[in-house]
């Protein structure tokens, strides 16, 4: 495997290093170091420098974000070591999010993230809505490990931080993006910019529309369903089709020490419902794709429709013990689906999600040369409706003692924490740092099961859940040199516990809760920028116990998903690098690896009848990689730059269970670009190819069932995508 992996990275990169060597011969001339680019970040509320902050953070800019192709969310996996992203099944617009084998693939209501989503400073509450398009964005800040300090409940794998750009306050800035492709691709972004007094405020407008085709036939055509599930099929699945846009607005006077920072941003979303492969258990265990790879009858209509948005205000205002900032938010979402997870099978789910979320946040930042230090408080409220049916309900309601009927639930959360955190300069080479965060959560729901043809309540239950964590950080930071710095940390984070959200829910389970998860991570790091700012190497090695890790199965005793708890022992290796020698050439890359252990002994896993010590961890590889590379060549049109990518990882289970029919392939992928870009910087024409040899890449499954002919499901991403773009800007 590690041959493979040297030699598919080593093939990446190939091309682009003779071909730096050939324009060099050409040309005669010793290029200068391009050297590597610098990051400023907020990561720890505080703007620094990327290399400066004690925390296992990737942060990616703009200009690399193109080149890298990174339109949305899930184009982030492997980009930062150990982090997977992915689409959640059935759901055309939720991210799943896994950092160093943590996260979450459950999107019902009840369900908790493992990785905060953080959008200008703003919690994403549910994951739902996550697949955020990416339109003219200034940075992204990928954190691994607990952020339970600064980013509080529900960021025990860590936290990713989209930050856009923001308004103009000098002159106008006006950017055109258009893209086709195959699959019918048609993308267009957009974004404009005014100062409206000079120099002190400014207004910004970005609109975005995606649209691809689906490369899945969906070979019958499922009845329009009935009831108040009234869906009409779609007439394509696993296609996009989503379009929105932003509206924001700063003012900085120059009379005063304060900013204000307003933001609003509406999605619209009609991609086709996302469905998988339907794949058979026949004779001898042999399990087929019996319609074929990215083809299949479905039982149920395809249906997929979200709406969603929201608006945040952003004030700050310098006072003479720091600067405080106030961050107020209001978020919503509606989002009706339906779901096939086996093809003709019987494990069907329709499902009408209503959410809104209203938080507040509030900091002081400041401090001298002796200590640096932040004091905050943040406030969360979530209120979500959720109405569904399962069909296997409907089929098997005598196996698990209820008449059929559709679950109907609420659930309001309300969360508030404390925190702080002080970092202390002893002198040039070593600093400290102590923090904690006190958060406090309480949930109150409405449960009941309603008859399907009158909507009366058959029953009606009312459970609730309350909890109070303390988590806290302490690092210590060393530099024995301007270009170098190492740290050791132990930090603590805490995803919050609550109702355990079965589906389909019966009276008897609806009392039950899931336990908090709860993280210690011991983490060693090394920041480095060497050779005159040529070359950047970082490495991180982490350790973390979990208690009480969350986990989402299906117990086929009951047909009822829901949520375990089990403890885990974590640990890994994760490596950074990016080499600029001369200003033709560019190679950056990163290694992770994982080594995930359930810490139960011979406890056994409910949902599976098996010891938890004979499983390996779910949705995550062992080891990940990704390589980049890149040269650039000056010509009479501008700089000319092609490169492309390789992106590795180890196979891997799919679900707790570790079922063999769903286990993840060893996979290698290639992407590769080329681009003219402008001497003034006005335009810009690319040409590129991503997963250019057309690998099945399987996200996720459902297992068939141990009976012959019994049916399960894959999901696949798409094959080779090929596409050009132009990109006006002035």
């Amino acid at each position: 495997m590690i041959r493979l992996l040297q030699a598919a990275l080593m093939a990446s990169a190939a091309l682009p290093v003779l071909a730096a060597a050939s324009f060099a011969q050409e040309t005669g001339e010793a290029a200068a170091p391009r050297g590597v680019d610098r990051i400023t970040v907020t990561a720890q509320r505080r703007e620094a420098d990327s290399q400066d902050v004690p925390i296992a953070l990737t942060a990616i800019g703009a200009e690399e974000l193109d080149r890298q192709a990174v339109e949305e969310i899930t184009d982030l996996r492997f980009t930062a070591p150990n982090v997977n992203i992915q689409k959640n099944t059935g759901v055309a617009n939720a991210a799943q999010v896994y950092i160093r084998g943590v996260g979450q693939d459950e999107s019902s209501l009840f369900a908790e993230v493992g990785v905060g989503i953080y959008l200008d400073g703003v919690y994403l509450g549910k994951q739902n809505g996550t697949t955020i398009d990416l339109v003219d964005l200034d940075r992204i800040e990928v954190l691994r490990g607990p952020q339970g300090t600064y980013y509080g409940r529900n960021t025990n794998g860590g936290a990713i931080r989209f930050i856009s750009r923001r308004p103009e306050l000098s002159g106008t800035r006006t950017v055109l993006d258009v893209a086709v492709g195959t699959l019918d691709r048609l993308d267009v972004r957009a974004s404009w910019s005014s100062a409206i007094v000079e120099g002190e405020s400014g207004f910004k407008i970005d609109i975005f529309s995606r649209n691809q085709g689906s490369d899945f036939d969906l070979l019958n055509t499922p009845a329009a369903t009935a009831g108040p599930f009234t869906y009409q099929p779609q007439s394509e699945v696993n296609n996009v089709e989503r379009f929105g846009g932003r509206a924001s607005f700063l003012w900085e006077p120059s009379a005063r020490d304060m900013s204000i920072y307003i933001v609003g941003d509406w999605t619209i979303d009609n991609s086709g419902a996302f469905i998988p492969t339907p794949i058979q258990r026949q004779a001898g265990g042999v399990i087929t794709e019996p319609f074929g790879r990215r083809a299949g009858n479905m039982s149920i209509a395809p249906f997929h429709e979200y709406r969603g948005g929201g608006i945040s205000a952003e004030v700050s205002v310098g006072t003479g013990l720091g600067d405080i900032t106030s961050i107020t938010a209001y978020r919503t979402f509606s989002q009706d689906l339906t779901a096939d997870l086996d093809g003709p099978g019987i494990v069907d789910l329709y499902q009408e999600l209503d959410q809104w979320q209203f938080t507040q946040e509030v900091q002081l930042v400041g401090g001298n040369e002796q200590v640096d230090y932040v004091l905050g408080a943040y406030y969360f409220r979530e209120n979500v409706e959720q109405l569904a049916n399962n069909r296997f309900n409907q089929i098997f309601s005598f196996l698990i003692g209820q008449p059929f009927g559709l679950n109907d639930d609420v659930q309001d959360t309300t969360s508030w924490a404390l925190f702080g955190e002080s970092t202390f300069h002893l002198n040039d080479q070593w600093s400290f740092t102590l923090g904690g965060r006190y958060t406090s959560d309480e949930k109150t729901a409405e449960r009941r099961l309603l008859n399907p043809n009158t909507l009366a309540p058959i029953w009606d239950v009312d459970p609730s859940f309350d909890d109070t964590n303390f988590s806290w950080r302490a690092v210590a930071q060393y530099r024995p040199s301007e270009n170098l710095m190492v740290y050791g940390s132990y930090s603590t984070g805490y995803k919050a516990g609550g109702l355990a959200g079965t589906r389909p829910i019966t009276q008897n389970v609806a009392f039950n809760i899931y336990e908090p998860e709860e993280l210690a991570s011991w983490e060693a790091g090394l920041r480095s920028d060497l050779f005159d700012n040529t070359l950047r190497f970082n490495a991180t090695y982490f350790y973390a116990t979990y208690d009480a890790l969350q986990l989402s199965v299906l117990e086929p005793a009951t047909f009822q998903f829901g949520v375990i708890n089990a403890d885990a022992i974590v640990h890994g290796l994760e490596l950074e690098g990016v080499w600029a020698p001369t200003d033709r050439f560019q190679l950056s890359g990163n290694l992770g690896t994982t080594n995930f252990e359930y810490d139960e002994g011979s406890t056994v896993n409910p949902a599976v009848g098996v010891p938890f010590d004979t499983l390996e961890g779910k949705q995550f590889p062992d080891l990940s990689a990704r390589l980049n590379a890149v040269v650039f060549q000056p010509t009479q049109l501008g700089e000319f730059a092609f490169g492309g990518s390789a992106t590795h990882s180890s196979a891997f289970a799919r679900n707790v269970g570790n079922n063999p029919a769903i286990f993840s392939d060893e996979v290698t992928t290639f992407d590769l670009f080329a681009q003219l870009t402008s001497s003034d910087g006005r335009w810009r024409l690319k040409l590129e190819g991503k997963n250019i040899t057309d690998e099945d890449i399987f996200l996720a499954g459902n297992a068939p069932g141990a009976a012959v002919g019994s049916f399960g499901s894959r999901y696949y991403t798409y094959g080779s995508i090929w596409s050009a773009s132009l990109r006006l800007e002035f």
